[in-house]
């Protein structure tokens, strides 16, 4: 018998070893005590076999006989698969299924800024393609039903959708994480007084530098960058979970300490990366003149290294046991994706085209004018070849790679840097692992 979690329950705890399902969708709640507790924190939403997971529970209860956990486990199981908190099937291939967790919304392509290495053209910006509220509705209401958690919202700027509030209420409504993308410049009192009563995971924000002239030189805008940082400011005193976001490029090269000292005295997120994006429409003219070259990217790495309790970047989050993990394993590790994209979360633009992640443009799955987000997660040929193609066993050159613990494999830069071949890997993924490498091996 194979068991996972439903795709619309989730299970919190309460007190110490007790705990409640909840069915988004029903919203029919279901109250554990302390020996459901212990049998819910071995079952979660991936599919396991039954057996393995009395296997476990016998191992930590050893004065009770295998038959006895069976059966009681079997019958709590299937008395919450009558109240749909739990899914059951003894074949395996009836219950293949990726839940969709993680949902980043594009409400409109219009923006009050113009920074010259945005991934969208400065025309769509002034275009401003949006979103209807209908249609995002009906697309928050599969996302909940397909298992959704947390909802980004971005643009474009999306203050400047008019229905912004409306969007936030409706996510509200579906008890959803909400988590905004922002330049911050329309950010106001009022704004920051509303946003206090919905769930806010986190408001992110870009900030190039903070000197003014360099800042407001990438927005294209004057002022930018003290309406960014005073309407931070106002939310980090209201309490709010902030990120800022630093891309580097040559134009900026050179600003990230006194950004990252900001970021330590406000205890604020601070993700920091060199990647470039080519625009929407192929054109990568800025990204070819701009993009750090091996030594500025070795500079930054050394910096950023120094100050690795004070913020987390790109590079260093790269890290991991993957080789320890494909040892202890390796049967578990190469069927796992190497890429969260297509998995359990996916992205929509302001047209209602639909992508793996928020970067990857270049590979269509869907289009929420043709067809509902539920079909497209669920019944997508580009996604189930995606998914295929997206698991560890198909980069063999990387499970013998010294490398292997820095590297992140992204599925975008193989595309794009590969003539559409995704099984290629990156050649700039390899050297920024080997450099990584190189350099973290120096710092110890």
């Amino acid at each position: 018998m194979f068991i996972k979690l439903s795709d619309n329950a989730i299970f919190r705890k309460t007190a110490e070893h007790e705990g409640i399902l909840i069915n988004m969708v029903t919203r029919e709640k279901v109250t554990v005590n302390e020996t459901g507790f212990f049998f819910l924190s071995y079952v979660d939403d991936t599919l396991q076999d039954s057996e393995e997971i009395v296997t476990k529970l016998s191992q930590q209860i050893s004065d009770v006989s295998t038959d006895i956990i069976r059966n009681d486990f079997m019958e709590f199981m299937t008395a919450l698969k009558m109240e749909n908190m739990v899914e059951m099937d003894e074949n395996k291939d009836n219950m293949t299924y990726y839940p969709l967790k993680h949902l980043h919304i594009e409400i409109t392509m219009e923006c009050n800024e113009r920074c010259i290495h945005c991934y969208l053209p400065n025309k769509l910006k002034s275009k401003g393609d949006q979103l209807s509220f209908s249609d995002f509705c009906k697309i928050v209401d599969e996302f909940v039903t397909l298992g959704g958690d947390d909802i980004t919202l971005s643009g474009g700027e999306p203050l400047k959708h008019p229905d912004f509030i409306k969007m936030l209420d409706y996510c509200n409504s579906k008890n959803l994480v909400i988590n905004i993308l922002s330049n911050l410049t329309l950010m106001n009192d009022e704004l920051i007084a509303k946003l206090r009563d919905y769930n806010i995971g986190t408001i992110q924000t870009s900030i190039y530098s903070l000197k003014p002239a360099i800042h407001d030189s990438i927005t294209l805008k004057k002022d930018s960058l003290t309406k960014t940082i005073t309407a931070l400011e106002k939310l980090y005193k209201n309490g709010f979970t902030l990120q800022i976001a630093c891309p580097v490029f040559t134009e900026n090269f050179g600003e990230t300490e006194s950004l990252i000292k900001y970021a330590k005295e406000k205890d604020i997120l601070l993700k920091i990366n060199g990647m470039l994006l080519p625009q929407i429409d192929g054109n990568t003219d800025f990204k070819t003149k701009s993009t750090l070259n091996q030594n500025q990217k070795q500079m930054l790495l050394r910096s950023l290294l120094e100050n690795k309790n004070q913020y987390t970047n790109e590079q260093l989050s790269r890290c991991s046991t993957k080789s320890n993990d494909l040892c202890k394993n390796p049967a578990l590790y190469l069927e796992q994706p190497v890429c969260s994209a297509g998995i359990d979360n996916c992205s929509i633009s302001s047209t209602g085209q639909v992508y793996p992640c928020t970067e990857w443009t270049g590979f269509k799955i869907g289009d929420i004018n043709l067809n509902s987000l539920k079909e497209i997660w669920e019944r997508s040929e580009q996604l189930k070849q995606l998914r295929a193609i997206n698991k560890r066993k198909n980069y063999k050159k990387c499970l013998s790679c010294e490398a292997l613990d820095y590297c992140k494999v992204c599925l975008m830069l193989n595309q794009a840097e590969n003539c559409g071949e995704i099984l290629q890997i990156s050649k700039n993924t390899c050297n920024e692992a080997f450099m990584t490498k190189d350099v973290l091996e120096k710092t110890r």
